[in-house]
């Protein structure tokens, strides 16, 4: 037998995906299969034999009424065939005479669909295929029509005695009994269900930064064990963190008293001319660059979000850097009722900027004087594309540039490019607010093309 792969990915897609869907699928097919297999193995061949007992005895009883309409039988002193069946068979007898048998189709009610055929075809023997049996509904009884001698016996009795419908209510309530004891189930599975997805949430928001002080286990003993250990490694990344920044601090504040230092030795110097402005340089490289790591050592710090208009926030940075050599179209697209003039985001208003002043900074630093600029929402997510007519990144980079330190330029010159952090702090930023950032091709202009996705 082979393992058909494409099938096995069809059966997965109706496969449910959440904890709730597939904790009710392992509820109730271990609960229907046992009940079909309780059914076939014991409740059905136990309906059967019921079923053939109470025909026997129905049959039975028959045959003591023809007995007596046929004079070999005598009901007791004092009581009429029609009383005694009526007493002691549960049957009430009818003899009309003189009236012709016709043949019709036999009706069963929906509690014979288990044994009809059996009845049938112990009928069929015994009065060889001359019988009529009918239902009536109320009250639930049988008709059982016979020829006999010229007359029609008509003998009615209730449906009770000839069908039982005790086991198959029992299937029906053993199935029921599944469905309600799920509906039970529910409501504790949603409060464990409804505990993990805290645990989630607190730990996508300190993903991105957020504070989470708030966020307290609960739900089963493995659940609550998982939150106090989110909790417990939450409050070491915190000290960590502290440590670290007040150890940055500390270095950024001795480098940066040194370089001072330095650059007021050569202010006063006697030396004059392009030496002196070369080292001047020299330590304005250095400055940057130790800024550039601190910043970047340091990690992004938390700020507080607050909603901005996001539009408004790219007009003002492309003002800022349109010069007359550079032009910059900006263009908007939206599945918005209230139009595209405005959208406004939860975000750091220093965040989004510095993303998209470095991503503007490198298409303006390294393209041939034009950039696109597009920006798209809906009610859920924006995504803003910014492209250039440079020359572009070979596509086998386009994860290196991520990397921190790393640069498309070996020579590593300040002046030609930076100290290859601007995109690595940029992604962090991104990555802090649930966003994603990727590289392509320009199909426009032919250089780079950055999207940036946000949710809102």
């Amino acid at each position: 037998m082979k393992f058909n792969l494409r099938k096995w990915f069809l059966f997965r897609t109706y496969i449910p995906r959440g904890i709730m869907g597939r904790t009710i699928l392992l509820v109730i097919i271990p609960a229907i299969v046992l009940q079909a297999v309780s059914a076939i193995l014991f409740f059905d061949r136990h309906w059967k034999n019921v079923s053939q007992n109470m025909l026997d005895t129905f049959t039975g009883d028959v045959d003591i009424v023809l007995l007596m309409l046929d004079g070999k039988l005598k009901p007791p002193p004092g009581r009429t065939i029609q009383n005694f069946t009526v007493e002691y068979l549960r049957m009430n007898v009818e003899v009309f005479h003189n009236r012709i048998f016709r043949k019709k189709k036999n009706i069963y009610p929906y509690i014979a669909i288990n044994n009809a055929n059996k009845l049938e075809e112990n009928f069929n023997r015994k009065f060889h295929g001359n019988y009529n049996l009918s239902f009536e509904a109320n009250p639930s009884r049988v008709v059982l029509e016979l020829p006999y001698r010229g007359d029609l016996v008509v003998i009615k009795a209730p449906a009770r005695r000839l069908f039982s419908s005790s086991i198959g209510v029992f299937f029906i309530w053993s199935i029921v009994g599944v469905f309600i004891g799920i509906l039970i189930v529910i409501p504790f599975l949603r409060k464990q269900i409804l505990s993990i997805k805290m645990l989630a949430r607190a730990a996508e928001q300190f993903g991105k930064g957020a504070d989470v002080s708030d966020f307290r286990p609960s739900g089963a003993i493995q659940i609550r064990r998982a939150g106090f250990a989110f909790l417990a490694m939450q409050n070491r990344i915190k000290r960590f963190n502290a440590n670290r920044t007040n150890m940055l601090s500390g270095v950024s504040h001795d480098l940066r008293t040194v370089l001072t230092r330095m650059r007021l030795e050569l202010e006063l110097m006697n030396a004059k001319g392009e030496s002196k402005n070369a080292m001047l340089s020299d330590v304005s490289d250095m400055e940057k660059m130790i800024n550039g790591y601190l910043d970047f050592a340091k990690g992004i710090y938390i700020e507080e979000k607050k909603n901005q208009n996001v539009i408004e926030i790219i007009r003002n940075l492309i003002a800022k850097f349109s010069v007359e050599k550079y032009k910059i179209n900006f263009n908007v697209t939206c599945k918005n009722k209230n139009g595209c003039d405005e959208l406004f985001v939860s975000i750091g208003e220093q965040s989004i900027n510095r993303i998209l002043s470095n991503i503007l900074e490198n298409a303006r630093r390294y393209g041939n004087g034009k950039i696109d600029v597009t920006l798209a929402f809906d009610v859920s997510s924006f995504r803003i594309t910014i492209e250039d007519n440079g020359k572009g990144i070979d596509a086998e980079k386009y994860d290196d540039v991520f990397r921190p330190f790393y640069r498309l330029d070996e020579a590593r010159n300040l002046q030609t490019g930076g100290s290859g952090l601007g995109l690595a702090i940029v992604r962090e930023l991104v990555l802090m607010n649930g966003g994603n950032i990727a590289l392509g091709k320009s199909e426009k202009l032919k250089g780079l093309k950055v999207v940036l996705s946000l949710p809102r």
